[in-house]
């Protein structure tokens, strides 16, 4: 489900080219299967490759370290990766802070660092576009108060 919903918030933002559709349908592949990179090279194609490429969490080390590098990669990955991963992070924010409460004051900090550094290398055309703007309220809003979480007393 998450990989047609990462696909319907692309679409939903206007964004409809096959290549970029493609990728986001792939983008936890390599993560997820026994499928490499290679495997998506082979199958779908340069452009679709190097999207999932990107998006391939492959850091190692503490969590700290793997989350700064993450930030780094991600900050320099091409613009359409880009916005596939805007799209994970609206639809994995939405479910981390409605299941995870615990869990999600970490993981809304790590977004802020990375959608940050987004912004610092794609600029204000980027953090204007209205993808970047949700995932950035989403973000931003869950890190002082998660939504859908009980407010403390």
């Amino acid at each position: 489900m998450h990989l047609d919903s990462v696909v319907r918030i692309l679409q939903s933002f206007g964004i409809e080219a096959p290549s970029v559709l493609a990728a986001a349908y792939l983008h936890d592949t390599v993560e997820d299967t026994e499928a490499s990179i290679a495997d998506i090279f082979t199958a779908f194609g340069e452009e679709i490759a190097e999207l999932v490429y990107w998006l391939i969490d492959a850091e190692q080390g503490r969590r700290k370290i793997r989350k700064m590098m993450s930030a780094w990669r991600l900050g320099r990955a091409p613009f359409d990766a880009k916005l596939i991963k805007l799209a994970d992070f609206i639809d994995n924010t939405e479910d981390i802070c409605r299941y995870d409460r615990y869990f999600a004051p970490v993981y809304l900090r790590e977004k802020v660092k990375i959608l940050a550094m987004m912004a610092r290398f794609e600029g204000q055309r980027f953090s204007n576009l209205p993808i970047f703007v949700e995932a950035s309220r989403l973000t931003y809003l869950g890190d002082a108060d998660p939504p859908n979480t009980p407010k403390a007393s």
